[in-house]
Formats: C-alpha cells, sequence, structure tokens
C-alpha cells in the first residue's frame, strides 16, 4: 500500500516537472490556430496526407478551452482507431495538456491556442490533466478521455 502511494506521488512529481520543462515529445506538433471559434464535430474528416497509416478510424475534432481549475469540455468520447485532433485555447493562464497513455504533452500559453493530434490506438478511460502548475486547484484540474471499442 505504501508502495502504491510513493509511486503515485513519485509520478505526479514527474508530470509537473515535465510539464514544467517546456518539452514535447517530438512526435507532437504544435501550431498557433489563426481561425477562432473551431466548433466541436462527430463528422468524419476527409482523409488528409497527414493522417497515419495506423488509424483504422474517423477524424474527430474537439474544442477545448482551459481556465482556472477546469477543461471544458471535460469528457470526450471517442472510437478506438479514431484519429483525435484537438484545438485547446487557453482562456486566463498558461496551462499544459498531459495525456501520459497517448504520449501527448503540450504547453498552451495564455491567451494561446494549440492543435493537437494523435491515435487513439487503445480502449477504456485515460484521465486528461494540466501539467503547467497554475494556481492551488491546479492538482484537481483533470478530464475524461473514453475511448469505446
Amino acid at each position: 500500500m505504501v508502495n502504491k502511494i510513493l509511486m503515485g506521488i513519485l509520478l505526479s512529481i514527474v508530470l509537473i516537472v515535465s510539464g514544467c520543462t517546456g518539452s514535447a515529445p517530438e512526435s507532437q506538433s504544435t501550431q498557433d490556430i489563426q481561425e477562432e471559434g473551431a466548433s466541436v464535430s462527430d463528422s468524419p474528416s476527409e482523409e488528409s496526407d497527414s493522417q497515419s497509416a495506423d488509424s483504422t478510424g474517423e477524424v474527430k475534432e474537439f474544442s477545448l478551452t482551459v481556465k482556472k481549475f477546469s477543461f471544458t469540455p471535460g469528457e470526450i468520447t471517442v472510437k478506438k482507431g479514431d484519429t483525435v485532433r484537438l484545438t485547446i485555447t487557453s482562456e486566463d493562464t498558461s496551462h499544459g495538456f498531459s495525456l501520459p497513455d497517448f504520449d501527448v504533452n503540450e504547453q498552451i500559453p495564455s491567451g494561446e491556442s494549440v492543435s493537437i493530434e494523435f491515435i487513439a490506438d487503445k480502449s477504456g478511460e485515460f484521465t486528461f490533466r494540466c501539467s503547467v502548475f497554475c494556481g492551488s486547484g491546479h492538482g484537481s484540474m483533470s478530464g475524461t478521455l473514453i475511448v469505446q471499442d
């Protein structure tokens, strides 16, 4: 029991430290979004050259807003094999978006938007969190990605 608690604390420290370094996995790309007001779409997008050959599902696009101390929406549901495209906008201060189960860790500068894309290649419920310390409620700032079979 003590070992599980210590492992949880160690994992939390690693996530916070990695979010503060400003580094992101090289496979992730961040770009400023020029258009404002992107909407949530559950319909498939046209196939693009950037879609990975590993994807067997549809392209699902979502717009998220982050602010102290919440993600809106706080829950996203996709199907296994879908390519997930997130446009995340910070409304107040710098935040992060960490989804370790899919090797995603991006910073969202204050007042800006970033685009994140990954393939939902495993099913289950996965927690995403803010990876940049943003104040007293930072530790409880999380949401859920649900990947259905």
